[in-house]
């Protein structure tokens, strides 16, 4: 396989590949509420934007309004599978896979990940290790999780594919089902028309506007062929409670009798 011609993306495949071990699920306990019983996504019982589902046609509009919807967001806890294939079409060498889990906070204008310390150790290699600058995110963590440049990067289509692609476009907005489930798929290509090297579908819950699900196709310099898809398995939107509110209530014990029962066969002590 010509690993010379591997990009970013395709070095953070073969780092994150090193097997199951190397890579563990820093999570805690899950949020009560954040799954349901198949461990879906914990969705919101009202719609975030009514006006969403009728942008069907302009995946312009679509984006800039999903966008928005990120901007907004204050607090957000999710549960995050990366899954990366990696093929070269001209080798007989089997794909490079790696499945990676994080979780993703963000709090305020502050995104912070947390995943093994040698997933850590890989991302720093493609930025300074002081680069969740101003922004409030690095780049190493918004090239794992694409999604959340809606919410922390000036233009979110600037480098959304990561490494040397070019900027990508909205191009197609369409409703699919997955699971039984309505969503809205937006696709961002790279290129003005015709064939596109890179593609990214954007897969929305029409009632929080919120991705649940991310699957990108891309065609490396040297004929690689490289897959992700970045699975949201759990979301929580309530904010972390504070101190003060996480300390459990302090019980009072009732006294029946303020006077002492006698002891028998006591004997009194002079006072000293």
């Amino acid at each position: 396989m010509r690993i010379p011609n591997f990009h970013s993306a395709g070095l953070l495949t073969i780092v994150a590949g090193l097997g199951a071990a190397t890579t563990v699920f820093a999570a805690q306990a899950t949020p009560e509420g954040a799954r349901g019983e198949a461990g879906s996504v914990h969705h919101v019982t009202h719609s975030w934007d009514d006006d969403a589902p009728t942008l069907i046609g302009d995946p312009v509009k679509f984006f800039e309004r999903l966008v928005d919807r990120y901007r907004d967001l204050r607090h957000c806890r999710e549960d995050v599978r990366v899954e990366q294939v990696t093929v070269d079409p001209e080798s007989e060498d089997p794909p490079l896979k790696s499945v990676v889990r994080v979780v993703a906070e963000v709090q305020d204008e502050r995104l912070t990940v947390r995943s093994s310390d040698l997933l850590d150790e890989v991302l720093d290699l493609f930025g300074p290790a002081d680069d969740t600058k101003a922004s409030g995110a690095s780049e190493s963590d918004l090239r794992l999780l694409p999604h959340l440049r809606l919410r922390f990067s000036p233009d979110p289509l600037d480098g959304f594919a990561g490494g040397e692609s070019d900027d990508l476009r909205p191009a197609e907005l369409d409703r699919v089902m997955v699971d039984d489930r309505e969503l809205l798929r937006v696709e961002l290509r790279s290129g003005e028309s015709g064939a596109s090297d890179t593609t990214f579908s954007l897969f929305v819950d029409p009632e929080s506007m919120l991705v649940e699900r991310i699957e990108g196709e891309e065609w490396l310099p040297g004929g690689l062929h490289h897959q992700t898809t970045v699975q949201v398995e759990a979301r929580d939107l309530s904010a972390p409670a504070s101190p003060r509110e996480e300390m459990p209530e302090r019980k009072t014990v009732p006294v029946e009798s303020s006077t002492a029962p006698a002891i028998p066969n006591a004997q009194m002590r002079p006072s000293v």
